[in-house]
């Protein structure tokens, strides 16, 4: 009896063990590239309507860096697809010292669709970040330094705290998750990244690429606890058959 007590106590360590390792992991799932095009990202200043969009759906390579039903039945690891971006300013920029610029950004609409459907379904990656109504909360930050032609446009959930960003997806399930990263990275902007004197932003215009990233990983990647208990059980079972 104490001998499956001992068994039963590790087993429920292992698992928690598990648990706490998955959630303490903040895992890229994603990325894309851009296939075609000309610096296609545009921030227009237009003051406190100032807006950062793509002039035309954009042509991008997306990759997968998880197993679902899109890349996992043979499909190769780069999809084509078209990416649309929509956002507007959360306040006017600033000037951070030491020749670094921040552009509050909110109303950011990013989908990534897929230029094959699976089982008809095509949507890859929706993602939305704003203040949610919150004025502590923005949407994201397009920062650079003053002068440079690499400015990135980032946010994060992490929990209730942070911007507000929630992803959704035909392939991949984010209900596990409490946080959630984006980051794209811009080059060739041109005119360089730089501020107007009504506070924000230059007019500019990039090529970008972007990662995305979420605590615990989508829902598509971690096992299901009856399924890892089995598992587990299995490996004892064994052992007691080899002893």
């Amino acid at each position: 009896m104490n001998r499956v007590i001992v068994k039963n106590l590790t087993l429920g360590a292992v698992m928690a063990l598990l648990t706490t390792a998955a959630q303490a992991q903040l895992t890229t799932f994603a990325n894309f590239t851009q296939a075609g095009g000309t610096r296609p990202y545009t921030f227009t200043n237009a003051g406190s309507l100032s807006t950062f969009n793509l002039t035309a759906p954009q042509a991008i390579n997306f990759y997968y860096q998880v197993n679902n039903e899109y890349n996992g039945i043979g499909f190769a690891t780069v999809i084509p697809a078209t990416m649309t971006l929509t956002s507007s300013v959360g306040a006017p920029g600033e000037d951070l010292g030491g020749g670094t610029l921040r552009q509050s950004m909110t109303n950011i609409t990013m989908v990534f669709t897929a230029n094959t459907p699976v089982n008809g379904k095509s949507e890859l990656l929706r993602m939305v970040a704003n203040s949610g109504g919150n004025a502590g909360r923005l949407g994201g930050r397009l920062s650079g330094d003053d002068g440079s032609t690499n400015p990135s446009l980032s946010g994060s959930q992490n929990g209730v705290l942070g911007d507000l960003v929630t992803m959704s997806s035909d392939f991949v399930h984010f209900d596990n998750t409490t946080r959630r990263d984006y980051s794209l990275t811009f080059s060739a902007a041109t005119p360089d990244f730089s501020r107007n004197g009504n506070s924000y932003i230059n007019s500019f215009t990039a090529d970008g690429t972007g990662t995305f990233a979420s605590n615990p990983a989508p829902f598509a990647l971690i096992p299901e606890p009856a399924s890892l208990v089995f598992v587990l059980l299995g490996g004892i079972a064994l052992h007691r058959r080899r002893r």
